[in-house]
C-alpha cells in the first residue's frame, strides 16, 4: 500500500485538506503528509482546514501554517480523512479539482462514489485511522518517518481509537504506535495535550452539557445541546466542544450519544458516537442529514439555531 503520488512531481503545488470540525486524525494526517511532501522536495504544500486547527493540536508542527480557504491554482488537491467533498467545507473548490482530474483521496471511511471519481486514491476501511493508513504507506514507500511526522501520526491513531479503547485497535495498530515511538514520536506529548490538558473553559462547557443532557425513554441514547451563548459565555473553542460527546457515551447504560452545538451562527452541528458493544449505526443517521462518518462516529451540519428554555431545547430552522 504505497502513497498515491505517481501523478505528482516535486516541482508542483499541492493542496492538502481534511474535514470540517477537525479531530486528531484530520489534523494529524494533514500535517504528517505535509511534512513528508516538504521533506521530499515539493515546491509548495498548502495545508487547509476550513475551521482552522483546534488549539489543542497547536503542539503539532506546521499547525500555524494551515489556512482556511482552498486555492484553485494548485496542480493537485489531496482530500484526507473524508469520503465526500462536502465534508471539507470547501465543496465547490474541490468539485473543480475533481472535474479536472486533480483530486486525490486518502481515507478510511466507508467508500462512496468519490473514491472511483478521484484521479487516484488510497482507501482502506479496516484500518483504525487515516494516520495509520499513512503510516503503512510511508513504510511501504520507504519514506523516512521523522520524530515530527511520528507525533502527527500518533495523534491521529490515539484519537480515532479513543486512546486505544475502541475495537478498531488491532495488533497492527499497537505495533505501528510502537514503531512511531521508536522514531521519536512523542506519545507523552499527545496524552498531555489531549487528555491531561483540559482547560477551565472546556470543563465549564462540559458542565453545561451534562446539566442539559436528556436520556431517551429506553435509556439507550444521551442527547444534549450547546448554544452559541454557552460557548461564548465560557470562552470555549471548537476543540473544547469536540470531546464532550465522548463523555456522554460513557454514561451508564447508554449505547449512543448525540451532541448538538451552535459554534457558528446559523449552523447547527451534530456529533454522534456509539459505545463499545453497541450495534447502532450512527453513520446512517448522519447521512440522512447530509453528513457522514463511521458506523460508530459520525457528524452532520444543518442550517438553524438552538432555542433553550430551562433545561429543554429544540433546533429551529
Amino acid at each position: 500500500m504505497q502513497l498515491p503520488l505517481r501523478l505528482l512531481t516535486p516541482g508542483e503545488q499541492v493542496v492538502l485538506i481534511s474535514h470540517i470540525n477537525p479531530d486528531g486524525d484530520a489534523v494529524g494526517s494533514l500535517l504528517a503528509l505535509a511534512l513528508v511532501l516538504k521533506n521530499l522536495g515539493w515546491k509548495e504544500v498548502i495545508p487547509v482546514l476550513s475551521d482552522g486547527v483546534p488549539s489543542s493540536f497547536n503542539y503539532l508542527p506546521l499547525s500555524k501554517a494551515v489556512i482556511r480557504e482552498v486555492p484553485l491554482h494548485a496542480d493537485y488537491c489531496i482530500l484526507l480523512d473524508a469520503n465526500e467533498t462536502s465534508r471539507s467545507g470547501q465543496h465547490d473548490a474541490l468539485q473543480q479539482y475533481l472535474a479536472t482530474d486533480r483530486l486525490i483521496v486518502i481515507d478510511h471511511h466507508p467508500p462512496t462514489q468519490l473514491i472511483n471519481r478521484a484521479v487516484d486514491h488510497l482507501h482502506q476501511v479496516d484500518i483504525s485511522s487515516t494516520c495509520e493508513i499513512l503510516y503503512t504507506a510511508f513504510r511501504a514507500s520507504k519514506i523516512k518517518i521523522t520524530a515530527e511526522i511520528a507525533t502527527c501520526l500518533l495523534t491521529g491513531i490515539f484519537t480515532d481509537t479513543g486512546g486505544y479503547h475502541h475495537s478498531n485497535t488491532r495488533n497492527e495498530t499497537l505495533e505501528a504506535c510502537g514503531f512511531l515511538m521508536r522514531c521519536g514520536g512523542r506519545l507523552d506529548q499527545v496524552v498531555s495535550n489531549l487528555v491531561q490538558g483540559k482547560t477551565l473553559s472546556s470543563l465549564r462547557l462540559l458542565g453545561i452539557a451534562l446539566e442539559r443532557v436528556t436520556i431517551t425513554s429506553k435509556g439507550r441514547c444521551a442527547v444534549t445541546a450547546l448554544t452559541q451563548a454557552d460557548i461564548e459565555g465560557t470562552q470555549a473553542t471548537a476543540a473544547d466542544i469536540s470531546g464532550i460527546v465522548g463523555h456522554l457515551a460513557m454514561l451508564p447504560g447508554v449505547k449512543c450519544a448525540l451532541l448538538i452545538s451552535e459554534f457558528t451562527p446559523g449552523i447547527v452541528r451534530g456529533s454522534l458516537r456509539t459505545t463499545e458493544g453497541s450495534t447502532a449505526d450512527v453513520e446512517r443517521l448522519a447521512k440522512l442529514l447530509g453528513g457522514g462518518g463511521h458506523k460508530k462516529a459520525a457528524g452532520f451540519s444543518v442550517y438553524g439555531h438552538i432555542e433553550v428554555r430551562g433545561q429543554t431545547w429544540k433546533v429551529v430552522a
